[in-house]
């Protein structure tokens, strides 16, 4: 799963100078075989209102809104086969508020853009509609808690991120809810001890790492007892 994703340009090529003297209402483009490429909306020679660009094929490829010459509320873009693929909201040409985006007509991501950058809670969905993670971003980069679910809307492992890098506790679970495993990160490395655990709780290997590199080991059957360095198994 891509921790971002990058919003899309927005196509711009389509969309002409306003005629003079200053022009009110809808100006259409066509290309030379007459295909529509784009309709545009001006108030007194300047884009306000809505702008629809169009794919050759006829298809819608985006709404925009603009205000005053400059693009303000929702933006939907779709490909050329109609499926959406963002939502996206701006405020003076910069996004600004609520964004989704969208693959095979299945929405991928719920996030919130301040000022152009990542900000807040962002929601990753499965292409089945449910939720696959939740996490948080503080000026375009993960920081806090990133939570992953499973299929029935378990948490299957959660890891906490600082300035956009693993950093500090991660925890590992079984669908039984079973803690699987316990490790500390420092700027994407594992460091420190990492416990891993089998499904009934019990303690199955102590590991560890220095800068991302193990460092030593002990391994443990289900009953406590510890096993020579060839026996221990996954």
């Amino acid at each position: 799963m891509d921790a971002t994703s990058d919003p899309p340009n927005l196509s711009q090529e389509a969309i002409p100078e306003a005629p003079d003297p200053p022009f009110n209402g809808v100006i259409e483009v066509q290309d030379d075989q007459g295909n529509l490429l784009a309709k545009m909306t001006y108030a007194s020679g300047i884009l306000d209102g809505l702008t629809e660009i169009f794919f050759p094929s006829g298809g819608t490829a985006q709404k925009l809104m603009y205000a005053q010459g400059l693009l303000s509320g929702e933006a939907f873009l779709y490909a050329e086969d109609g499926q959406m693929t963002h939502t996206l909201t701006y405020v003076d040409n910069v996004l600004n508020g609520p964004a989704a985006f969208y693959q095979g007509g299945a929405k991928t991501m719920d996030t919130l853009y301040v000022k152009g950058v990542q900000e807040g809670k962002t929601i990753y969905y499965t292409p089945q509609g449910t939720i696959s993670a939740e996490a948080f971003y503080k000026t375009g980069q993960l920081e806090g808690l990133f939570t992953f679910f499973g299929e029935q809307g378990n948490v299957i492992r959660t890891a906490s991120y600082h300035a956009g890098k693993l950093e500090g506790p991660s925890i590992t679970y079984y669908p039984n809810g079973q803690i699987l495993e316990e490790a500390l990160y420092q700027a994407n490395l594992l460091e420190g001890e990492r416990h891993q655990y089998y499904d009934d709780g019990s303690l199955k290997e102590i590991a560890v790492f220095a800068e991302g590199k193990p460092q030593k080991s002990v391994q443990f059957d289900k009953k406590g007892n510890v096993l020579p360095p060839q026996q221990g198994t996954a």
